[in-house]
């Protein structure tokens, strides 16, 4: 289950409440898009193993044969889904390029595919379908060896052999939305953003390393954990996040086996919308198989995304947010209106990420309500196998019948009317009863949006 996470879009500083930086024009731009796709592809989708955990000197450039690359359908399926951008693993950690690059010859042109610019037919097919273009660029390189960079400090050589490479990417492709830097283990933050800033001004750098804030345009997390995590951190970091999930049927983000995606369309839906509520961006990884194309279940799971149109995503005002911890302290980086949680629910301590607190119950008639000062409210609620039907009303109006029964865990959204500037207040009730097919009765409030 989830917490009630309570979400203010605007807010004001407190006097002497200093807070980061407003996010870069790039970071803004990246952020508006909300929703796009991840792909990997490179020499771990023929060696079947994640990169972490092999090493390339083990294995031969020729591995590399994709029989049949057709970029081009992936990014019809993409764009299907309703993504705006994709994104493209250029080199892994096993420091194969997918590429031609004039640092080194361990890529695409050593494999079996040597006339293959991997980078160069993905950024032309994404731009041919509609989609802003991203990359992704791996600071741990297993293959040079001043690059093992999770054990030693990089050598200047691999510093200047990467930051090459990266000027070739930014420059040789056409305009790029983000570049996104993964495991940069004893690198120096500031100056890689610096770098793709003189490169590529337009470029998004995004860091990916949960602990630190300081010079990124977005703060990226891996998979949705580490996403939920991010709530706890908005006073530290308040600008633009990205979240990062993998739903690929191979080894980890790799499709190097027929497996069918991780997911169904339904609770990707939700993902998307709930990780857009909390104010990140979603990057959905479904990557190709070994011989060059999306498996056709792969298709079908992005096309099924793409019937249903997404719930409007949450806007941030000014990068400030404010939530409600659920037993009606507001954690907050500035002042605003609070939201508070009153009734006879049950509020059960939870240990991971925000789930700090989950309002929930099973008994007939007991009542939440939720107060709040605002022009318009948007309330989630888990939905599952076990839920059962609530009412829902606000100010005192008319209840609304809600069931809540699904045949898998998703979210159901109910929004109200435009209101007055007000104080107004939604109240949920358990009314003992379910669908025949529910194998339970239970509601649990899930997240109360508020535009103020």
């Amino acid at each position: 289950m989830l917490s009630l996470i309570a979400v203010l879009t605007t807010a004001m500083l407190s006097a002497g409440n200093a807070m980061p930086a407003p996010a870069s024009t790039s970071g803004k731009a990246y952020a508006a898009l909300k929703y796009g796709v991840y792909m990997h592809f490179g020499l771990a989708t023929y060696v079947g193993i994640s990169p972490n955990k092999y090493d390339p000197h083990d294995y031969s450039a020729k591995l590399f044969n994709p029989t049949d690359f057709d970029p081009d359908q992936w990014m019809r399926a993409a764009a299907a889904s309703g993504a705006k951008y994709a994104v493209f693993t250029t080199k892994h950690h096993d420091g194969f390029t997918m590429w031609p690059s004039a640092t080194t010859d361990w890529g695409v042109e050593s494999s079996s595919r040597p006339d293959l610019d991997a980078v160069g037919e993905f950024v032309a097919a994404a731009r041919r379908h509609g989609l802003k273009v991203g990359l992704y660029y791996s600071w741990l390189d297993k293959w040079h060896p001043g690059g093992k960079v999770k054990d030693q400090q990089p050598s200047a050589e691999y510093i200047a052999y990467a930051k090459q490479q990266l000027r070739e990417l930014l420059t040789n492709y056409g305009d790029v939305i983000a570049l996104y830097l993964d495991a940069p283990d004893h690198a120096d933050e500031a100056k890689m953003a610096e770098f793709v800033q003189e490169i590529s001004p337009e470029t998004a750098f995004i860091w990916k390393r949960p602990w630190a804030y300081s010079a990124e345009d977005v703060h990226g997390y891996e998979e949705l954990q580490q996403r939920d995590a991010a709530i706890k951190n908005t006073c530290q970091f308040p600008g633009p996040t990205e979240s990062y999930w993998n739903v690929s049927g191979g080894v980890a983000s790799w499709q190097s086996t027929d497996n069918p995606p991780q997911t169904d369309a339904a609770n990707a839906r939700a993902e998307i919308s709930y990780t857009n509520m909390l104010g990140s961006t979603l990057s959905l990884n479904i990557s190709p198989g070994r011989n060059g194309k999306l498996p056709a279940a792969s298709v079908d799971l992005l096309k099924e995304i793409g019937t249903t149109k997404l719930p409007p995503a949450f806007t941030l005002a000014n990068g400030k947010r404010v939530y409600d911890d659920g037993a009606g302290k507001t954690m907050r980086c500035g002042r605003a209106d609070g939201i508070r949680f009153e009734g006879t629910w049950q509020a059960n301590a939870q240990a991971t990420a925000y789930q700090g607190t989950v309002h929930t119950s099973a008994t007939a008639n007991s009542s939440a309500v939720l107060s709040f000062t605002g022009t318009r409210a948007e309330l989630r609620a888990n939905a599952g196998p076990s839920s059962g039907i609530a009412t829902i009303s606000i100010d005192g109006g008319t209840p609304t019948r809600v069931d809540l029964y699904r045949t898998s865990s998703q979210q159901i959204t109910w929004r109200s009317q435009p209101l007055s500037s007000a104080h107004h207040s939604i109240k949920v009730v358990v009314t003992g009863t379910r669908n025949s097919a529910s194998s339970g009765n239970s509601i649990a409030v899930d997240a109360l949006t508020v535009t103020q």
